[in-house]
């Protein structure tokens, strides 16, 4: 008898545990994943940012030409307004794995 209050007690203390732990599991395991996600994202954030900064000089060299309706960067290099994007972020990838490599002439004259 003298042993079954203190079992009974403490079998009612783990339910307990376990119940407020099935409420707090979700809370728990939430913060956890906020925070991993929280690091991973900072390296994709600045990754993005790295890529971004390549890109704006690309940018700034492109012209449009309204009459004909294209992007271009001289006479070579031209495409639809569509794929100004694409053109630029490749543009800026390109640039960062060869950094004194040029355009070469060739003509980017997807989708005409």
């Amino acid at each position: 008898m003298l042993l079954a209050v203190p079992l009974a007690i403490a079998v009612e203390n783990v339910a307990d545990l376990l119940g407020s732990f099935v409420f707090l599991a979700p809370f728990i395991f939430g913060i956890a994943g906020l925070v991993f996600a929280s690091f991973r994202g900072r390296k994709t954030w600045r990754r993005q940012m790295e890529l971004w900064n390549e890109a704006i000089p690309v940018w700034s060299e492109l012209r449009y030409c309204h009459r004909d309706g294209i992007v271009f960067r001289n006479p070579d290099v031209y495409f639809p307004p569509a794929a100004t994007k694409q053109f630029v972020y490749d543009e800026a990838r390109r640039r960062r794995a060869h950094p004194r490599a040029m355009d070469g002439g060739r003509s980017v004259a997807s989708g005409f």
